[in-house]
């Protein structure tokens, strides 16, 4: 065999070799081809069940969301609505125990007004703590941004309950330390309720010694402060292991403590979900049998003497001689306000039973100040608040809601159908007091 026939068979064979590799990998990419339109094929099958599967749990959550949205809505309701029915009785009698115990009374009846007085508040005091705790929970307590005095407040927290401190032979101290800011921007409501708790906790766990209110400012900058405010006393103390049940709603370190000292056990749970709106933290150091401090931090907004000034400017001044008018249709809470604005020496006092009656008068006679209440037949307060800012009058009244709806949303109500100022039952007398003393006319 020449040469060239040589190199033309292994040609041949090379030809055939590669016709047979091509023969195989175009049947190896036939099958992987296949392979991939079938695994295609289930992927579509698959992702049209998973986009089944998702708009199926989308759904579900949105039912579960609607669901819990509805049942937060009718808690959030039926709580307004048993607030609303338990407080205008608790107007009257904490009212009428009030206007009593200012009359001729001997030791005896005086005492009985004390209790019914002391019982009506208790009674308050746990309505507010569900109703915080509600608000709270359901992101709908606003903290106020105003100039306050960290000192001022803890001053005025101080002198409410040294009456309770002196009862039960406690020294009521205090520790400002010197670098604390004159003013900040913060919730002086909010802080003083915190304030208030732990002191009055501190007053009725400690039999013998002091309680001490401590503040500092633990980190301060051109425009922030961080402070440490702490309440120390010589009280009974508190187990280690009962420690992490304090800030757990409707939460006792122990079960006889109720029936000792009273309480709901829901305090110190609010105090602590108020510290961390104000993004700061609460904690507390204890020793059976020598004493307890609960302390928390705040960082607040420093505020110049300036703003402080225009913040809390009033003019005060007497205005004995005020037009007044009451809408009111409960028959006992008309009477409670009335006696009294007559107690503070306002004797220009009209009354009606519903908002229509309120806008009918206007019709011949104006009035300085009007006390609406938001619930009332025919025309509601809100209603007839609008009426008569709509009315083309010579000098607008200063409406006042005074209502048993204590929910944030009332008051933005009430602000929003032109109502200046807001005053929950049951009636506090000082407030009532200093409200129509800072009038201007």
């Amino acid at each position: 065999m020449t040469e060239i026939a040589v190199t033309v068979e292994k040609l041949q064979r090379r030809l055939e070799r590669e016709k047979r590799a091509k023969q195989e990998a175009e049947r190896l990419l036939e099958e992987k081809s296949l392979d991939l339109y079938q695994a295609n094929q289930q992927l579509l099958l698959f992702t049209a069940d998973l986009e089944k599967i998702v708009e199926l749990r989308t759904n579900e959550l949105k039912m579960a969301l609607m669901k819990a949205e509805a049942a937060t809505r009718a808690k959030t309701d039926f709580l307004a609505t048993i607030s609303h029915e338990i407080r205008t009785p608790l107007n009257g009698v904490i009212g009428m125990a009030r206007i009593l115990s200012d009359t001729l009374l001997d030791d005896e009846q005086q005492n009985y007004v004390h209790v019914i007085d002391t019982c009506g508040k208790t009674l308050l005091s746990l309505i507010n703590d569900i109703l915080d705790l509600t608000k709270i929970e359901s992101g709908n307590l606003e903290l106020e941004q105003r100039a306050i005095s960290i000192v001022d407040e803890c001053n005025s927290c101080l002198k409410i309950l040294n009456e309770q401190a002196t009862k039960q032979q406690i020294r009521l101290e205090k520790a400002y330390a010197s670098n604390i800011p004159a003013y900040l921007l913060g919730d002086a409501t909010r802080l003083k309720q915190i304030v208030t708790n732990l002191l009055s906790n501190a007053i009725k766990f400690t039999h013998h010694g002091k309680v001490t209110l401590s503040v500092e400012a633990v980190e301060i900058s051109n425009t922030n402060v961080a402070l440490k405010i702490s309440v120390s006393d010589t009280g009974i103390g508190i187990a280690p292991d009962k420690i992490d049940r304090l800030f757990k709603p409707f939460s006792q370190v122990d079960s006889s403590t109720t029936r000792k000292y009273g309480g709901t056990g829901l305090g110190l749970a609010i105090c602590a979900k108020l510290v961390n709106l104000m993004g700061g933290n609460i904690g507390v150091e204890s020793e059976p049998g020598k004493g307890t401090t609960f302390f928390f931090t705040l960082t607040a907004q420093l505020a110049t003497q300036e703003i402080a000034t225009k913040t809390n400017h009033v003019i005060q001044q007497e205005n004995k001689q005020l037009s007044i008018l009451i809408a009111e249709d409960n028959l006992i809470n008309q009477k409670v306000l009335q006696i009294s604005l007559k107690k503070l020496g306002f004797t220009q006092i009209t009354i009606v039973n519903d908002g229509m009656q309120c806008v009918e008068l206007f019709n011949h006679q104006t009035f300085d100040v009007i006390f609406m209440d938001m619930q009332m037949p025919r025309i509601d307060g809100l209603d007839a608040t609008r009426i008569i800012r709509s009315l083309n009058l010579e000098k607008q009244p200063h409406i006042i809601a005074l209502t048993a709806n204590a929910f944030q949303e009332d008051v933005k109500l009430c602000n929003e159908a032109g109502m200046d100022d807001f005053l929950a039952k049951p009636l506090d007398a000082k407030i009532l007091k200093e409200k129509l003393k800072l009038l201007k006319f």
